[in-house]
């Protein structure tokens, strides 16, 4: 009888090939203390406990980040004009979404690794004829994190030379403008997984017609039978992709209004 251990570490196997390809996304995940698993001698698992605790002090110091920098921003106001009472209602609000992309991330955990999970077993079934599948994803990865990290870049450059001040605090703008980057980075991993999810439809689609045309050759009727049940199996995948669309929207869906609602307050 196989155990419950067993059984998890069965269905829970992440290649090394689809290790490679989430590497980028999972970095950018990691910088921002929002990584929703850790994969370890091939296999996937949730966070423990520590690292929720050092996301929540890092949460912690993200709040403390827009706190000083609405201080700062505050500088100089004596009355209580617009300008200060919307430094307080963005100080509020950015501190608001933070806490909930914490409690988000950590909730939406179970689906980030049932996804993983889900891609890994349709692509077993598209083994025989697609060789260096993730190569793309992958390529396409690494482009767009380090396309984010050099805007986010700019943007912190752009901070201090169009506020210039002391030394101290176009340093401290410098790094705000980082801590920015905590809203953004479930927009990125959102995009990135709804196109891994079209490349698995994509790759059903082209197994599927190369199996019609096998089948049409086939004169055995043990063939044509062994073809019809793989074929089964690629209908199978077919659901399979439909429910790796509708975990991505539920990991994603609430992080990535969050952050569009910033950018439109």
């Amino acid at each position: 009888m196989i155990s419950n251990t067993e059984m998890y570490l069965q269905t829970n196997f992440v290649d090394k090939s689809f290790q490679a390809a989430l590497l980028p996304v999972n970095l950018l995940q990691y910088t921002s203390f929002l990584s929703k698993y850790t994969i370890r001698n091939n296999f996937i698992y949730p966070k423990g406990y520590i690292y929720c605790i050092l996301s929540f002090f890092f949460v912690c110091s993200v709040i403390y980040a827009h706190y000083a920098h609405s201080r700062i921003d505050g500088m100089g106001l004596t009355v209580k004009t617009t300008i200060s009472f919307s430094l307080i209602f963005n100080f509020v609000f950015h501190c608001f979404d933070c806490v909930l992309l914490f409690f988000s991330n950590i909730y939406s955990s179970k689906y980030a690794i049932k996804l993983v999970v889900r891609v890994q077993k349709i692509t077993n079934n598209f083994r025989s004829i697609s060789k260096n599948y993730f190569k793309n994803w992958e390529k396409e990865n690494w482009i767009y994190v380090a396309g984010i990290y050099f805007l986010y870049f700019l943007v912190a450059f752009m901070f201090m030379f169009l506020f210039p001040d002391e030394v101290s605090l176009s340093v401290s703008r410098f790094a705000y403008a980082f801590v920015l980057l905590y809203y953004d980075v479930n927009i990125i991993c959102a995009f990135r997984y709804v196109k891994l999810c079209e490349d698995c439809l994509g790759w059903w689609i082209s197994n599927v017609r190369f199996y019609l045309k096998q089948l049409k050759t086939y004169e055995n009727v043990i063939d044509k039978m062994q073809n019809k049940y793989y074929l089964k199996r690629l209908l199978d995948s077919y659901l399979d992709v439909l429910d790796s669309f509708d975990m991505v929207k539920t990991i994603f869906q609430l992080p990535v209004r969050t952050s569009f609602h910033l950018i439109f307050y």
